[in-house]
């Protein structure tokens, strides 16, 4: 989940979390043999913002 924040002198600040499953939830990935992250992805920006 990505949360955003307007900071006043930093523009827009992006957080990112994870969150555990719920038990019935975290049965079902088990049995599809899915794994959630266990801690935030690191996404570097690829395309540069425009500065007027």
């Amino acid at each position: 989940m990505d949360l955003l924040f307007n900071v006043r002198d930093r523009g827009e600040t992006r957080l990112r979390l994870v969150s555990k499953p719920e038990p019935l939830a975290a049965d079902l990935l088990a049995h599809l043999g899915l794994k959630l992250p266990t801690r935030p992805k690191i996404i570097e920006n690829v395309v540069e913002k425009n500065r007027l």
